[in-house]
């Protein structure tokens, strides 16, 4: 097994997206992890033909990630499911979060 680490993209805050491709099994399996919310890119099998496929939906270029998409590639986040109306109480104390769903929270707001 095998772990090459490299930046792929800048974001406009100045910081960056890394992509972390571990290899296993011979180079039969490869994922592509990236460091922006934990997005799987790409699952790439090679076949007993050689031939290699990606078996993921998702984006070539990172920085596709960034924009509007139907969540290609995500992972679970801080939250994997909605907050009614977008609040809720811990310890006593209530929280607002981003309604990104109105009137709801949906999978962490729109950074999720």
């Amino acid at each position: 097994m095998g772990i090459n680490r490299k930046v792929v993209h800048k974001l406009d805050d100045g910081s960056v997206i890394e992509a972390f491709e571990l290899i296993q099994n011979n180079e039969n399996l490869k994922v592509t992890v990236l460091t922006y919310g934990a997005t799987v890119q790409s699952v790439i099998l090679k076949g007993k033909d050689g031939v290699e496929r990606d078996v993921i939906l998702g984006f070539d270029n990172p920085a596709d990630y960034t924009g509007d998409h139907p969540f290609f590639g995500c992972t679970v986040g801080r939250v994997a499911n909605r907050i009614k109306n977008a609040k809720f109480t811990l310890d006593g104390v209530e929280y607002d979060v981003s309604m990104n769903r109105p009137p709801h929270c949906l999978h962490g707001g729109f950074k999720g």
